[in-house]
């Protein structure tokens, strides 16, 4: 857009007048229409500035598409290719070019021609549509269109790619946003670190506590990543969806993000956690890093498309917030650590993230073979292996394996609650 090149890393509420009327423009651009339709779009304007905008309008007719506005200001009105005048009342006492404007109603300034109108609207109308002009409209309204709509369909691949960039952009200018994001991870693994004791990873009872803690954590950043991205750009998706834009494009865009940053995040935070901590002597697929480091990204991921969907349901990002203790109790009640699971309770953990989560955390450092707090009392006790924690790869790739399918059911139920209320509001 013309005038705003050597603004495009700034933001809006650092935009002159003038600047800001050009970047509407822009936005609506985007979607390469033919057709504007703009509202006063020079009011409030110095005469240089209205002047310029007037000049970027009639650039962008040259180009092919027909500019339709509405317009009190008539210091440039020479510059648009026709000009309709209306009466009071919707009555129409022109339409054709600026110069035969001048010469219908006999002046020199289009300022002139306000006052003509008002003072007899019927007469004005009357002499128009007995004159030459209307004639010439009659003749255009009654010429059958050649011009055929081009339904101008755009890649996949090339949404996404331009979907992605923005997303980051949009992350890396927030200075705030980025270092929170970023922050979280170390913080909550040096808090886990000074609540260790030397009994983690020879102990059950404390090991499990830890790694519960851990668990929620992981699901704590996740949803915290996420629940507010779709709610608070539902207004530029509607307009970008109406250009043509693909949910699908826009859905993956979020999540692709979302799992760099997850996976940045479960990587600080169990490095720096082990790093202060210590590792387990024990690993099931890789070793003891990467077995932990892969539970927390799959679960960092999860969280953040349940937090996709939620931002698809609510209507801001205020509501989106208040459902986050909603959301994050049942992960505590239902994981099986806090309390012993039952019936109808044990059948709903099996749709609990932090469940799953805790699940492959215990078994990457075989929790079942340390000692519990009761046999460091008397060691003859024995105490029954948890189905949980079967140290087997078969069991890690299970439970690896039902925290995709959660991830992969939230994405599809996200998009189709997106596709719901995009089409409704259409």
């Amino acid at each position: 857009m013309y005038g705003l090149n050597d603004f495009e890393n700034s933001y809006i509420r650092q935009l002159s007048g003038g600047q800001r009327k050009r970047a509407s423009i822009a936005v609506e651009l985007i979607a390469d229409p033919s057709l504007f339709f703009l509202d006063e779009p020079t009011s409030g304007l110095d005469p240089g500035t209205e002047r310029s905008i007037m000049k970027t309008l009639k650039t962008m007719s040259e180009m092919g598409k027909t500019i339709i506005l509405v317009t009190h200001n008539t210091l440039n009105l020479h510059l648009c290719d026709k000009i309709a005048f209306f009466g009071e009342g919707g009555k129409l006492c022109f339409f054709g070019s600026p110069n035969d404007a001048l010469e219908f109603f006999n002046v020199t300034d289009f300022v002139d021609i306000y006052n003509i109108i008002n003072e007899d609207v019927d007469a004005w109308k009357t002499k128009f549509d007995n004159s030459v002009y209307a004639q010439n409209m009659k003749e255009i309204e009654a010429k059958p269109s050649t011009n055929k709509v081009i339904n101008k369909k755009k890649s996949f691949f090339k949404q996404l790619s331009i979907l992605i960039a923005r997303y980051i952009k949009l992350v890396s200018n927030d200075i705030q946003q980025m270092m929170l994001l970023f922050a979280q991870a170390p913080l909550i693994a040096m808090l886990l670190s000074l609540v260790t004791t030397d009994q983690l990873y020879k102990g059950y009872d404390d090991t499990k506590a830890i790694l519960f803690s851990l668990g929620c954590s992981s699901i704590w950043l996740g949803l915290l990543n996420a629940i507010q991205e779709i709610c608070k750009e539902k207004v530029i998706l509607q307009k970008e969806h109406m250009a043509d834009l693909k949910l699908s494009a826009y859905l993956f865009s979020k999540i692709i993000v979302q799992g760099i940053l997850a996976f940045l995040q479960a990587t600080c935070l169990v490095f720096i956690f082990q790093k202060m901590s210590g590792q387990a002597e024990t690993s099931i697929l890789i070793n003891p890093f990467w077995d932990m480091q892969i539970i927390c990204f799959l679960s960092i991921l999860s969280a953040a498309t349940l937090g996709l969907f939620i931002s698809t349901l609510v209507k801001n990002s205020n509501l989106a917030m208040s459902m986050c203790p909603l959301l994050l109790v049942p992960q505590l009640l239902f994981s099986g650590m806090l309390f012993k699971l039952e019936g109808i309770t044990d059948f709903i953990s099996n749709f609990i993230l932090c469940r799953w989560t805790v699940e492959g955390l215990g078994t990457s450092v075989d929790l079942n073979s340390l000692t519990h707090l009761v046999q460091t009392i008397n060691p003859l006790i024995q105490v029954e292996a948890e189905d949980y924690f079967l140290f087997t790869q078969e069991h890690m790739i299970k439970v690896i394996g039902v925290i995709c399918i959660m991830t992969l059911a939230l994405i599809v139920a996200s998009y189709i609650v997106l596709r719901k209320n995009v089409d409704k509001n259409m």
